[in-house]
């Protein structure tokens, strides 16, 4: 290995017998070793040009390549060079390379990943440096050695309590493994996210440091009740390890569940108690008037509508013994809650978004000031019965527990809640309005679809079967193969049919029959044709196409263009 620029020859009248602890594929050119840290380490060149740093394994049997360089085309010879650098020769250049790049790595872990022999994280001054480097790398924990099986950083094995209420202060106690000694005039510090840092009293692996005060907290995010918060264990400017700790806000628990306060109260995760007197939720063990509910200990009787049908502008209706805990003809009042404006009984109201006939709010009942639970996810259904119901079929369709009916009243007829209708509502649908018919033709073999638009064409598909034709002929609703509940009715807003074949050609209207009352009848007159092909121009062009032809004939525009 490098015996051409050795001085003197490398030979031996006896046989040298060891195992090799690193196999190359690649014949080795030159070899140098250096000593860190009480080890041994080998630079070894190839004949490709690559640089291979190894190091003998914790084992002895074997060493560990942890790192491999291209520097130039084929590596005769390199030397160290005050332990700092390797000056490596090659055919073409003189490289100086250094034998480690320990400060590229920023935190301890990203530094012991490394597994650089040279490499090590000094604790107290947060760096990643060499041993010789770290001013405290004779003590205990100091100087962690990335090429250590069994090195880790610094770490906040256990934080108690990990959890806290934000409006109460407390001593947290954070449990290090790997922690350093400290001199006698020196600190540790606690910072608390973004807060001035607090002192650290350490006794062995365990830290005493005080909670933030509550004034101190940044407010709950908008839909939450708890934050958590990063705890740093700092020496100087320099964090050492960094846990998380949760504060938690029973009140916005309570806030968030406006229907079941005190069982989202109880139930909740952070240990809150209830305080049914006072309407208060709290971290505490007693309450403003003495009376409490403790978290998870008492089963509470629920709220549990057997029946709830309500509408806009209707109360709630509660099967009777579904509130135990009331007395005998106690009036309770009913309370819906929407976004801070929450309404009672049967005054108050709802802003309903614009674009759609359902909304639902959360509901409660409430004896006085006092609230009642309600079942988990209990909540009013709103429904506008006019909302997008412009004729009587689409009304009629609406599912029966909303209670739209179809009201001829004046000043015009509307869709409306059963108990708004001053006048008897229609049992029946007026007779169907065809107000389009597309396509207005097609072919004698039939096959097109046929869309018919307008109002009052029925609120099921059974409605319509055996009602339509088109000129005449019978033209059945549309079923796409593999379907249970065709497309071809949309709730009398539009009926799809299929063009059945006619023998001949004819022209008429299209009707629309819906149970016993009088078809409607289109406007528009439907024609069957035949078209005809009578030219061709041109009649021959190239094999790789491109060429537009013009086709002559007559009634060539039947059906809609996509189906030509």
């Amino acid at each position: 290995c490098g015996g051409e620029h050795t001085p003197n020859p490398i030979a031996s009248a006896v046989p040298l017998q060891a195992t090799p602890t690193f196999n190359s594929s690649i014949q080795l050119t030159a070899v140098t070793t250096a000593t860190e840290a009480e080890h041994t380490i080998a630079f070894l060149g190839d004949r490709e040009g690559h640089l291979h740093k190894l190091t003998r394994g914790f084992s002895g049997n074997t060493a560990t390549c942890w790192a491999t360089f291209a520097t130039a085309d084929e590596l005769p010879s390199f030397r160290t060079n005050s332990q700092q650098h390797l000056y490596v020769l090659s055919n073409s250049r003189l490289s100086k390379v250094p034998v480690s790049s320990c400060e590229g790595q920023t935190d301890c872990q990203s530094c012991l990943a490394v597994r650089d022999p040279y490499c090590g994280w000094c604790v107290l001054e947060g760096r990643c440096s060499r041993k010789h480097l770290c001013r405290r790398h004779s003590q205990p924990n100091h100087w962690l050695w990335s090429f250590e099986p069994t090195s880790g950083c610094v770490a906040v094995q256990s934080l108690q309590p990990a959890r806290q209420s934000r409006d109460q202060q407390t001593q947290v106690t954070l449990s290090v493994g790997r922690l350093p000694a400290l001199a006698e005039a020196e600190s540790l510090s606690c910072v608390f996210g973004l807060l001035p840092p607090g002192p650290a009293i350490v006794m062995g692996t365990s830290i005493t440091c005080q909670s933030p005060v509550p004034e101190l907290l940044q407010p709950m995010q908008a839909g939450s009740d708890h934050m958590a918060l990063p705890v740093s264990l700092v020496f100087g400017h320099v964090t050492i390890a960094t846990s998380s700790m949760t504060f938690y806000d029973c009140a916005a628990v309570s806030r968030l569940n406006q229907s079941s306060q005190c069982l989202a109260c109880v139930g909740s995760a952070w240990g809150c108690n209830w305080c049914p007197l006072d309407q208060l939720c709290t971290h505490n063990l007693s309450c403003p008037s003495q009376h409490i509910i403790l978290s998870q200990r008492v089963r509470q009787s629920r709220l549990v509508p057997h029946q709830f049908s309500v509408a806009t502008r209707s109360s709630a209706v509660v099967d009777e013994g579904a509130v135990s805990s009331c007395d005998p003809g106690e009036s309770l009042m009913c309370q819906w809650y929407d976004k801070g404006s929450p309404g009672s009984g049967t005054q108050g109201s709802v802003l309903c978004p614009a674009d759609g006939s359902e909304y639902s709010v959360p509901v409660y009942l409430r004896r006085g000031e006092r609230r009642i639970d309600a079942s988990p996810g209990l909540r009013i259904q709103l429904y506008d019965c006019s909302a997008g119901q412009s004729d009587c079929s689409q009304c009629r369709a609406v599912p029966a527990e909303y209670g739209c009916v179809w009201c001829p009243g004046s000043p015009s007829p509307s869709c409306v809640y059963n108990q708004s209708c001053s006048s008897t509502p229609e049992d029946s649908c007026p007779p169907p309005q065809i107000t389009q018919v597309q396509p207005v033709s097609g072919p004698l073999e039939g096959g097109v679809l046929v869309t018919i638009t307008g109002s009052n064409l029925g609120m099921r598909y059974q409605d319509v079967v055996g009602g339509i034709t088109v000129a005449g002929i019978w033209c059945p609703p549309f079923r796409p193969k593999g379907t249970r509940s065709p497309p071809g009715l949309s709730a009398a807003l539009s009926v799809v049919c299929e063009l059945q074949p006619s023998g001949k050609q004819r022209e008429g209207p299209v009707q629309v029959r819906v149970g016993a009352a009088p078809p409607g009848r289109s406007l528009q007159v439907f024609t069957y044709q035949d078209p005809q092909l009578l030219g061709l121009v041109p009649d021959k062009g190239p094999v790789s196409g491109g060429t537009r032809l013009t086709i002559r004939g007559r009634q060539l525009l039947t059906g809609q263009k996509w189906d030509l």
